[in-house]
């Protein structure tokens, strides 16, 4: 009887230890914890904003260590390949828009810009020394010594570069003023970068 009295007090107390680690487990699994979700499909190269992001709800055991819990975590960062909608984000993800496509990094400027090829020549590129994020002007001018500022302050987008395959400057630009550099060409204008002091 004896026996039995102490089987049945190890069983009992075993059953209480089981449900204990059983609701403890549940609650590390289940616990829910905020994280970032793709509202919509996002794709390579896209924006990271809360146009294609919201903030969402999953189980904090399903998060990983780079899980991106707030907005925060993804500003100036680009998706590194097609996300589906739904996806908790993480990290590895995305990559810094300077690291992103030409399109990535033209979205990210305001305005309605497009991204325009301006052949590379010592004088568009200003000897060699521009680099992406710098500020130019781009002026013209023709045979008989008019001068005109074709945009008095583009962003370079890109620059000639054997390991991207990129061949001319790219410069972010106004559709007008896109128009006016395309004019300046077609007339065999001289067109010529000036490089803008980073305060401006």
């Amino acid at each position: 009887m004896k026996n039995y009295k102490t089987f049945f007090i190890a069983a009992v107390f075993c059953a209480v230890m089981a449900a204990l680690v059983g609701v403890y487990g549940y609650n590390t699994v289940a616990k829910m914890a905020t994280v970032a979700v793709a509202s919509k499909d996002i794709m390579a190269d896209e924006i990271a904003s809360d146009k294609n992001i919201t903030i969402g709800k999953e189980p904090a055991g399903s998060l990983k260590e780079d899980s991106i819990r707030n907005m925060s975590d993804l500003k100036g960062m680009v998706a590194k390949g097609y996300i589906p909608a739904g996806t908790p984000l993480r990290k590895s993800m995305f990559m810094a828009n300077a690291g992103a496509g030409v399109a990535a990094r033209l979205g990210t400027l305001d305005g309605n810009l497009v991204a325009v090829a301006v052949p590379e020549s010592t004088d568009t590129s200003v000897g060699g020394s521009l680099k992406r994020g710098d500020k130019v002007t781009v002026k013209s001018a023709s045979r008989a010594g008019a001068k005109e500022t074709l945009s008095p302050k583009a962003e370079v987008l890109d620059v000639p570069n054997k390991e991207t395959g990129v061949t001319a400057v790219l410069l972010a630009l106004t559709p007008a003023e896109a128009e006016r550099i395309a004019q300046a060409r077609a007339t065999t204008q001289t067109v010529w970068c000036e490089l803008l002091p980073v305060r401006s």
